[in-house]
Order: structure tokens, then C-alpha cells, then sequence
């Protein structure tokens, strides 16, 4: 009962909101917008009992309770009136850079108009010792009147913006932006960029970070230091890196998918309230529009837009009114001025909801043409429609997520574990720029030497040349030429062209294949590279290698039975070939009727890609009017919640922690009315009526009997490249091997081929070993889940990137603060983990499966996984590593943990006898105790049987032949959750598996670990240093080691401490675990081919996702004109030479 009444006390001092709370809000922006955004979150902040002081350039007459205003009186002027005036109009016709010059301007004016205010002297003249318990401030433009938060003692800082993510919210927060994907706020172009769209925003994201950090930043800070209240302040840029959390506008079914930190929160449409009653007069004027009315605006207005009769919103394509207008599915016609008002409307553009009126060459004739586009053709309402119900299906309101992390910053004041380590690093750290430059310095300091020969034998040549050439220029014509010397002239001339055309062509410089390896290409036979155009599907095929294997991709083309855009059709089969197609134009219609047969589009949603608006293809009203079903550009049918859906699960994992994971996922979904057919090494013998288990019973005798059988003892004595390859060679194609031969997967696969499966649950740990599957039942939508944290292959599943950088490969057990050799050594086995999977244990899963279900046009299997939807992680930043995550990653560490339920009597007997409590002693299911060997098993009983404060419950898998002491018990199996959260229980002996990690941390117990293989050992190192636990190394294990080990942690009041505080930042949670992986996939069963929140990493590759290109034009560049002209000085000399000789 200790315990529990310690979590009832933490809880009321902890999670409830106090009313004598003070919010200090500094909102300094000169913008209207901005401050229609922040009131809604601060009166919302108010009613809730909160006293907010709001130091703001806006301020509202009449003022509520808790709120007070404090007035900067001179910022609007400064921007409107003066020298520093920033004209809005002129601004909107400047080119990239000036106006992204003008914004910083927009900043500098803004500033000097707060610091002369005299509401600022009025905040100056509070005592500094008066205490505001957090800090919010909208950061769009800088950290003008930060001085406040230092003077203030630096409590919790939370930045808002209403301006979307900007570029520099990595400043703040850490974490990356990603030019190949997501453009620049002023450029009105889609996450599929062109080469040159890339380099351009490349160049201006460059530009504006570089501006910034040495321009803007240093001006602003010294602007600030005039004022006396500031003048020793730190240096305001470092100030703003103590933001602990940011809250952005923005939502993935309006914005750009961006990998964001852990920190950031999206709260997209926060300002959107119920909306009021009209005033008479309008509500009257509305109604009598025969067909509706139309809402001309360049600002806000929620509640006009909420009324039905509204069809079309002429605005700005500001942000609050892009997402006003989403938010109540009213189509738009755009007129933008300038900042991100051309990149929202590209996104409504691009998803067909909109269409652009550029003010500098309107005429009333195109306003007219436009409107009556927009207002006559169903589609944009449609699809605004479509938008609204993404928009608005989200777990809570995006207000309600604010103040629920407001209330988070105020409970967990000194939380450390949320926040991204690049903030620590630094961009040459964290972008890894010392890693790569070595790796570029030791590819010259090896091609150096090769060059060297080369170099020297082309000089020779060169040599021979000019004394060929000063013999030929003393001739008196060219008829006394000499044959022989002809002769040799060519010869040697054929030989210098040769060695400079081969030095470009091959890398000679960089890497000479070894003699085994050139022998090995010799033998593939290569052919050149060719170009081939294919009439008719408007496509071109690159052929190199083998020829027979082309069958084989248009057969993975003809398997998409999914609905696809032409820039989907990016597809790799095997590294043979890619197929690439453009988007559609009106002459390649009839070129695409054949694309149609190819792709098989239109099965699900039958839309494609055309420039920059969604249409429907001809053949799909064809084939709809064939069938008579309605076509969906006409259809205003929205798809709501289908409970009682038929899931399929495929996990085929061996591994009992895994079942106890995908279990719970499992009971929960069942709860809700779903049925699901579970497919599976592990099965129930008692399931309720609609939990349907398949078992493939052949899977853990193959692995562990079997003639390949896996030995996870010695898995646990290998480095750690060799376990890489052992976990993909041995485990994961064994595994599978298993899968196949069993008459469970035979069974499913017998299922008649219509059967109707609404959704598929994947564990994706191990590989697509059933995806033969997906392709039977016609692909349904597919959701991920993986119970082991957040591998570094996830992003060849949801795309994204991984960084190497600060987040340290599962099997090693580094922090995020690495040493350079530490991350040379990370970044390396992140390589050889991604080549050998790719490039070895793929290709052999996809001959297994396609060589077992014999599907001629089944696609290459791992690409399958990409179809995934959504991926839930068994991850939670207040235990594992804080890392950027595309939208649809959703972490939900520790769903298997329950209520926990009393134990068995004898159990609770035990525990109570120790005189100083119990400790629990279990490795998992995986690794066995009765298979650690009877001199280890001896010397921890000598050790728990000195400890005899304690008593120690054992998790045994088998009978014991051992004398026990009397405070050791032994158990074939013991309930783990319910022990761990027994208030008596003081530690527990693990071997730092994830699922006992999460609830050890869950229920507040130190640990004693001992690893193994895996992420075990980085589990551990991670636990070590936030001070919750301490290591055994099995390899090395004495009975004195585990002895003093286990009493230092719990005899050390600080591990308890250390645990209690994970405990409650990792128990404090919007929802539970479970309910946020539920409320997932089933938001996946309601929108079923949504793609807003995919990465679009998936489709760009990763040479474009990472600006390969890019950096590469850039470096090649400079690298050209030297080239150019030292050929061109070359050749004025050998002229000049030649007139000499001459």
C-alpha cells in the first residue's frame, strides 16, 4: 500500500493545476494573425485558473479574468511609420533572398519599436525576484524581449508560433530541416522538387540560416543591450536554445509530413472554436444567395465559414485562413502577397482544392473564369471535404493538446529527456560534418597513391608530345613529315585521350575494384547502359546486367492493386531496373489509357497526378460507368469509423516478448468489436469469439532445432558487426524458413482470394517473410508495429532519415553525446547494417517468398513494407533516445503494461517475508536461466543467499537441482508486471529487455541488468546513466560482482529517487499507450488511402532526400571552371609557345 499511496500524493501535487499559477507571455510580433492565435491559447489558459501577464503589441479592450495586458505601444508604429517603415505591398514584389531579407527587417523594426515602448519599462519595473512559474513567447521574430525570461530567474520557456514550422525552429529546439522536401516558406513548390527547384531551396535555406546566425542574431542581441535591464544578459541566441518545448502551427493533412523532435508539438487549427451565431443581417444576407455565398477576405473569419450556404473562400491563403477554411471544407480561390502565403496555397493547389489568382495581372475576366471554375466543378468541394474530415480526426482538439503540454512544461520543469541533443552538439556534430570529412580525407589519401603512376606516366606522355610538337614546328611544310614520327604522334596522342577520357569515366582516383572483384564483374557479363523508350506506357526502362530479369519488373508494375500517382511509379526491382515516368499532360492521355492496364489503377481510389491539380482519369469514369458504382470525384460520401472490421495480423516474430506485446494490441482491438485472424508462432489456447489464431508451428523448431539452429549464448559473445550479421543471416532468414514450411501459413494462403480483409497489422521486425499475403487478399491498408524500440531500418518502412550523429545502433551502448571515434564507429555499423540487409538478407527473403507463393506479378517484397500506412514503436522519449519522427511513426512505449493485478498468495507471502523487500530476478523469454550453465547458476545463489535482507523471486524454466536458500524462490513462469508493481519489491535482476525496461521504469524500480545480445546492452548503458540502475557483464560474472552490484542499487536511496522521477514523466501521458496504438489503426481504417501524412523520403530516394545530388553539383562545380581554365591558360601558353618557336 506504500507505494501506492506515494503515487496518490505525487499525483495531486503533480498533475494538478495550480491557481496561483503565473504564465509570463511575451508576444512582441506585430501581427493581428499572430495574436488571434496566441489569445485563444491564452484564455483558454485562463479558464483554466492560470494568471497570464501578456507583455504584447496587441492587447484587447476589453480584458477577462486572469488576464493582464501590458502594452507595447510603439512596435506597430515602428513597422508602419518611419525609417524602419517595412511597406507590405513592395515587399510582395521583392525577389527570394530580399524578401527574405525584408522579414529579418520586419524583425529589426519590430524590436526597436518594443524596446521603446513604456510597457516594457512597466514589466522592467517588477522585482526580479517575482515569480512567474513558465515563460511563453512567440518566437517568429527572434528573441526580442527574452531579456524578461533571464530577469525572471529562467523558469520553463515554451516558444509558440502561428507562422507554421519556420526554418528556425531547429535553433530553438534542435532537431533538422530537410531542403529536399520541404521548401522554403516564400517558394510555392511541392515536396517532388526539381534538381534545380532543390539547388534553389537549398541555397536560400543556407542563406537565410547564415543570415540569421551571423547577421540578424548578433544585430538583435546588440539592439537589446541598449537597453540598461539587458546590457549582462548571456548572448540572447543561446538564450533561446532553453526552450523546452515548442508548440507550431501546423497538421499534416494541411502542411508538409516533416520528421519533427520529440519537443515540438503540432497544434494546426488551434485558434478554431465552435462557431457563434451570425449577426441577423449577415445570417439574413447569406441565406438569400440563391446558389450560396462567397466569403471575400484577406484575414480570418472562423464563423462565416463554419455556415453551409458559404461555396467558396476568396482569400490571402494566410495560414489561419487555409486552415480555417480545411477545417469547415470550403474550397478556396487564392490571391498571396507574400511569406508562406505562396507555399500554402501550392499544398491546397496540389491536393485540388484551390486554384490561384496572382494580384499583379488580374482582370475581371479571370476573377469571374476562376470563381465559376471553382464554384461549377463538385471536385474542389469534394476534396476539401475529404481534407476537412482528415483535418479534423485527431485524437483531441489541437487546443486541448496545447494545454495539456502547457500543463506538462509546469509539472516537469527540469525534464532533460525530451529534449534534442543537437541543441548540445551542434550542427558539426550533430550533421556529422567531422565523420564525413574524414571519410572524404582517407578516400584522397588512398587514391593519391594510385594517381601517382598515372600522374607520372601521362607526363612522360605529355613530355614525348612537346618534343614531337617543337620537332614538327621546325619543318619547313607538311609534305617533308616524316612517316615514322607520324606514326608515333597518333599513337601516343590515342593513348593520352584514352587515360583522360577513362579518368572520367571511372573513379581510378577514388577506387579501383580488387582483382577478385573485377574477375567477378567480368564474369556478369555487363552490358552498357541503355535507354530505352517505351511507347506504350510513356515510359523509360534502364536495362544493365541481365536481360531476362525485365520480366520480372514489369511484373512487379503490373502488382500495384493500389491507387498510385505517375510519381509513385519510381520502382526498383532488385538494383536492375527503374522506371520513370513523367506527370501527365493532355497529349499523353490516351498513352496513359494504357498505363491503366499496367498499374491496375483505380481499385481503391482512382485518382492521378495532373501538373498541379488531381483529376480523375478518363478510364475511370469508363470503367465506373461500365459498373454503374458512382464515380468518387462526385461523391460526397465521407468514410466514417467501420467497427467490426476484419483484420488480419501477421506476426511472425519468434519471440515470446513480442507476442506479449502484439497481444496487447491484439485484446485491445478485440475489446472494440474488431475480429482479427492472428497468424503467428505464438498462440492462445483461451481467446474470445473474435480472436481467430493461425499458428506456424514450424518456426521455433527451425530456429532452434533445426540444422541452422540459432545459439543466442553465442550471439552474445560476438562483436558487434558480427551480430549484425547474424541477426539478418541466422535468425531473421531461419526464421523464415520456419514461416514457410508451416502448415499454418498454407492454411491462410488457402483462404479463397476475395476474402475480405479490411486491414493488415504487421510486425515488421524481422522482414516481410508473409507478404505474399498482402498481395492475395488485394492490399489492404498495412499498419506496422515493432515491439523492438525504433530500428534503424524504419525508415526504408515509414521513410524518414536516421541520425547517426546522437543516436547511437541498438547493440551498442553509447549515449548521445558520442566521442568522434565513437561516431565513426556508430556511422559505420549503421552502413554495414543497411548494406547487408539490402543487399543480402532482402534479396534472399524475396527468392524465399516469391519461390513459396508463386505470384508471377508479385513486387519485390521489402518494397511492400513502404505501403505501410502507419508504424507504431514501442519507444517513449523518457526512457529511450529523443529522435526527429515523420507524422505517422507513432511511439507508444509501454502499451503491454496493465493495471497490475494482486499476486498469487504464496507469491504475496514471500515478498512480504523479506525483511527489506523482495528483488526480482528474470531474464525474459528469450534468454533461459536454466541454459546460463550450473557454475554460473551456482555463484548467484551464493550471492542472492548472502543478501539475506532480501528475498529473490526467480523466474527458473525448469527444475533446479541446486540447494536454494530460504530467500529464493523459483517459478517456471512469474507475473511480472504484478510483481514489479508490488510496493515491496526494491529491484529487479533483468536482462534489460526493452518490455522489462519500460516496466521497471513504469513502476519505479531500480534495475540490476545483465545483457546479452540486441539492444540489450544499450538499454542498460541508458538506464546507467540517467542513475536508475548498474551492469553485470555476463561474460565476466563472479558471485562478489553481482553481490555488491545488486546491494549498491538497493542500499543507494538515489536509484529509487532516479526511478521515481522516470517513473512519473513516463506514467504522464495525454492518453495511455494502448489507446493511442487503437485510436491509430483505426484512424488507418478510416482513411485507407490518405498519403498526407507519408514521408515523401519514400518516394525521392535516398540520393534526393539527403541533397546527394545537390552537394555533389555544388562540389563538382567549382571543381569544372578550374578545370575549364586551367585548360584554357594551358592552351594560350602552348599557343603563345607555338607563335615562339614559330
Amino acid at each position: 500500500m506504500g507505494r501506492i499511496v506515494e503515487y496518490l500524493v505525487l499525483a495531486l501535487t503533480v498533475f494538478s493545476p495550480s491557481e496561483g499559477t503565473n504564465i509570463l507571455c511575451l508576444m512582441s510580433v506585430a501581427s493581428y494573425s499572430h495574436h488571434i492565435w496566441n489569445r485563444v491559447l491564452m484564455e483558454a489558459l485562463a479558464a483554466k485558473g492560470y494568471n497570464l501577464t501578456i507583455v504584447s503589441a496587441d492587447v484587447e479592450k476589453v480584458q477577462k479574468v486572469n488576464l493582464t495586458y501590458i502594452h507595447l505601444e510603439e512596435t506597430y508604429q515602428a513597422v508602419h511609420e518611419g525609417d524602419s517603415a517595412i511597406d507590405l505591398f513592395e515587399m510582395a514584389q521583392e525577389g527570394l533572398v530580399k524578401s527574405m531579407l525584408t522579414f529579418y527587417d520586419y524583425g529589426m523594426a519590430s524590436c526597436g519599436g518594443s524596446l521603446r515602448s513604456k510597457g516594457l519599462k512597466q514589466i522592467l519595473s517588477y522585482p526580479n525576484d517575482f515569480k512567474f512559474d513558465l515563460v511563453l513567447y512567440d518566437f517568429t521574430f527572434g528573441p526580442c524581449i527574452l531579456g524578461l525570461f533571464h530577469k525572471f530567474g529562467q523558469p520553463p520557456l515554451v516558444g509558440v508560433s502561428a507562422f507554421n514550422n519556420p526554418p528556425y525552429t531547429d535553433d530553438l529546439i534542435g532537431g533538422h530541416k530537410y531542403p529536399a522536401y520541404i521548401p522554403y516558406y516564400t517558394l510555392n513548390y511541392g515536396s517532388d522538387m526539381t534538381f534545380l527547384q532543390r539547388l534553389e531551396n537549398a541555397f536560400i535555406y543556407a542563406a537565410d540560416y547564415f543570415y540569421r546566425t551571423f547577421v540578424y542574431l548578433p544585430a538583435l542581441d546588440n539592439q537589446i543591450r541598449q537597453i540598461p535591464a539587458f546590457n549582462k544578459i548571456p548572448y540572447i541566441g543561446s538564450l533561446q536554445e532553453k526552450t523546452m518545448l515548442v508548440m507550431v502551427n501546423s497538421h499534416h493533412s494541411v502542411d508538409f509530413p516533416e520528421p519533427i523532435p520529440q519537443n515540438m508539438v503540432m497544434v494546426g487549427g488551434l485558434q478554431i472554436m465552435e462557431p457563434k451565431p451570425l449577426p441577423e443581417h449577415i445570417k439574413k444576407f447569406i441565406d438569400s444567395g440563391c446558389k450560396g455565398a462567397i466569403l471575400f477576405s484577406l484575414g480570418t473569419n472562423n464563423d462565416i465559414l463554419a455556415q453551409p450556404k458559404i461555396k467558396l473562400f476568396i482569400s490571402h491563403s494566410g495560414l489561419l485562413s487555409t486552415h480555417e477554411a480545411s477545417w469547415h471544407g470550403v474550397p478556396m480561390v487564392g490571391i498571396p502577397f507574400f511569406a508562406d502565403q505562396y507555399r500554402n496555397l501550392e499544398k491546397s493547389l496540389q491536393a485540388g482544392v484551390a486554384e490561384r489568382l496572382v494580384i499583379w495581372t488580374v482582370s475581371t475576366d479571370k476573377i469571374v473564369a476562376t470563381i465559376r471554375k471553382v464554384l461549377e466543378d463538385d471536385g474542389y468541394r469534394v476534396r476539401m471535404k475529404a481534407r476537412s474530415a482528415l483535418f479534423r480526426d485527431q485524437p483531441e482538439r489541437p487546443l486541448e493538446r496545447a494545454l495539456w503540454w502547457i500543463d506538462w512544461c509546469l509539472r516537469h520543469s527540469n525534464a532533460e529527456t525530451i529534449r534534442s541533443p543537437t541543441v548540445r552538439l551542434g550542427p558539426w556534430k550533430s550533421e556529422l560534418y567531422d565523420v564525413k570529412l574524414l571519410v572524404v580525407l582517407v578516400a584522397l589519401l588512398v587514391s593519391s597513391k594510385e594517381n601517382k603512376a598515372a600522374a607520372d606516366q601521362n607526363s612522360n606522355i605529355s613530355q614525348q608530345l612537346e618534343e614531337i610538337n617543337a620537332k614538327l614546328a621546325k619543318l619547313d611544310s607538311l609534305e617533308k613529315l616524316n612517316k615514322d614520327l607520324l606514326t608515333k604522334l597518333l599513337k601516343l596522342s590515342q593513348r593520352v585521350d584514352a587515360v583522360t577520357v577513362e579518368s572520367r569515366k571511372c573513379p581510378s582516383n577514388i577506387w579501383k575494384p580488387s582483382p577478385r572483384f573485377a574477375s567477378w564483374l567480368a564474369s556478369r557479363n555487363p552490358r552498357t547502359l541503355v535507354f530505352k523508350q517505351n511507347k506504350r506506357t510513356d515510359a523509360v526502362l534502364v536495362k544493365f546486367w541481365r536481360v531476362q530479369d525485365k520480366q520480372r519488373f514489369i511484373g512487379c508494375v503490373r502488382a500495384l492493386k493500389r491507387p498510385v500517382t505517375p510519381a509513385e511509379l519510381n520502382i526498383r526491382s532488385q538494383n536492375k531496373f527503374v522506371l520513370v515516368q513523367d506527370h501527365l499532360t493532355p497529349e499523353k492521355v490516351e498513352l496513359h489509357r494504357q498505363t491503366w492496364e499496367l498499374c491496375m489503377l483505380g481499385l481503391q481510389r482512382p485518382w492521378i497526378y495532373n501538373g498541379s491539380t488531381w483529376t480523375t482519369h478518363p478510364e475511370t469514369n469508363k470503367r465506373f460507368q461500365q459498373t454503374g458504382r458512382k464515380d468518387p470525384a462526385h461523391s460526397t460520401e465521407i468514410v466514417s469509423v467501420a467497427f467490426g472490421a476484419n483484420i488480419l495480423c501477421l506476426f511472425g516474430v519468434a519471440s515470446p516478448s513480442h507476442h506479449i506485446w502484439n497481444r496487447a494490441i491484439v485484446d485491445a482491438l478485440a475489446a472494440k468489436g474488431h475480429n482479427l485472424t492472428i497468424v503467428s508462432p505464438d498462440v492462445e489456447k483461451n481467446t474470445v469469439e473474435n480472436i481467430h489464431y493461425i499458428e506456424l508451428e514450424e518456426t521455433y523448431p527451425e530456429l532452434y532445432s533445426g540444422p541452422h539452429n540459432v545459439d543466442l549464448m553465442e550471439m552474445a559473445n560476438e562483436n558487434v558487426f558480427k551480430s549484425v550479421i547474424s541477426f539478418y543471416r541466422d535468425f531473421v532468414i531461419t526464421e523464415c524458413q520456419g514461416i514457410l514450411k508451416s502448415k499454418g501459413l498454407a492454411l491462410i494462403k488457402n483462404y479463397p482470394d476475395d476474402y475480405k480483409f479490411d486491414l493488415v497489422l504487421y510486425d515488421m521486425t524481422c522482414g516481410g517473410c508473409m507478404h505474399g499475403l498482402l498481395h492475395k487478399f488485394k492490399y489492404p491498408p498495412l499498419v506496422s508495429v515493432t515491439p523492438f524500440n525504433n530500428p534503424p531500418y524504419v525508415t526504408e518502412v515509414i521513410g524518414g532519415h536516421k541520425f547517426y550523429a546522437y543516436t547511437p545502433f541498438f547493440s551498442l551502448g553509447y549515449g548521445s553525446d558520442m566521442t568522434f571515434f565513437e561516431r565513426v564507429h556508430n556511422t559505420l555499423l549503421y552502413t554495414v547494417d543497411f548494406i547487408y540487409r539490402n543487399y543480402y538478407s532482402n534479396p534472399v527473403l524475396d527468392k524465399m517468398v516469391r519461390e513459396y507463393f508463386q505470384y508471377d506479378d508479385l513486387p519485390y517484397v521489402p518494397d511492400l513494407d513502404r505501403l505501410s500506412r502507419v508504424l507504431l514503436v514501442n519507444a517513449h522519449y523518457s526512457i529511450d533516445f529523443p529522435e526527429p519522427a515523420p507524422p505517422n511513426l507513432i511511439p507508444v512505449g509501454g502499451l503491454q503494461i496493465k493495471e497490475a493485478k494482486p499476486v498469487p498468495d504464496d507469491l504475496e507471502k514471500f515478498i512480504n517475508a523479506g525483511r527489506k523487500g523482495a528483488v526480482l530476478f528474470s531474464l525474459g523469454t528469450n534468454i533461459r536461466s536454466d541454459e546460463l550453465g550450473k557454475e554460473r547458476q551456482i555463484l548467484l545463489i551464493e550471492a542472492m543467499r548472502q543478501l539475506t535482507d532480501y528475498n529473490f523471486l526467480w523466474k527458473f524454466e525448469s527444475d533446479l537441482d541446486l540447494k536454494l536458500p530460504k530467500n529464493v524462490m523459483i517459478r517456471k513462469w512469474m507475473p511480472q508486471n504484478d510483481i514489479l508493481a508490488h510496493p515491496k519489491v526494491k529491484g529487479f535482476i533483468t536482462h534489460a529487455g526493452l518490455l522489462s525496461m519500460h516496466e521497471a521504469s513504469w513502476h519505479g524500480v531500480p534495475m540490476i541488468g545483465i545483457p546479452f545480445i540486441a539492444d540489450q546492452h544499450r538499454n542498460i548503458q541508458k538506464c546507467i546513466r540517467m542513475g536508475v540502475a548498474e551492469r553485470v557483464v555476463f561474460q565476466t560474472l563472479s558471485m562478489e560482482q553481482v553481490r555488491d552490484t545488486v546491494r549498491k542499487v538497493l542500499e543507494t536511496p538515489s536509484y529509487r529517487k532516479n526511478m521515481d522521477r522516470i517513473s512519473v514523466l513516463f506514467r504522464d501521458q495525454p492518453e495511455k499507450p494502448l489507446a493511442r496504438a487503437v485510436w491509430w489503426v483505426e484512424w488507418a481504417l478510416r482513411h485507407p488511402d490518405v498519403e498526407s501524412m507519408q514521408s515523401p523520403v519514400l518516394k525521392l530516394g535516398f540520393l534526393r532526400s539527403n541533397l546527394v545530388d545537390v552537394i555533389a553539383f555544388l562540389v563538382l562545380l567549382p571543381c569544372v571552371l578550374i578545370f575549364v581554365v586551367r585548360k584554357l591558360v594551358c592552351k594560350g601558353r602552348r599557343v603563345d609557345r607555338s607563335k615562339k618557336n614559330n
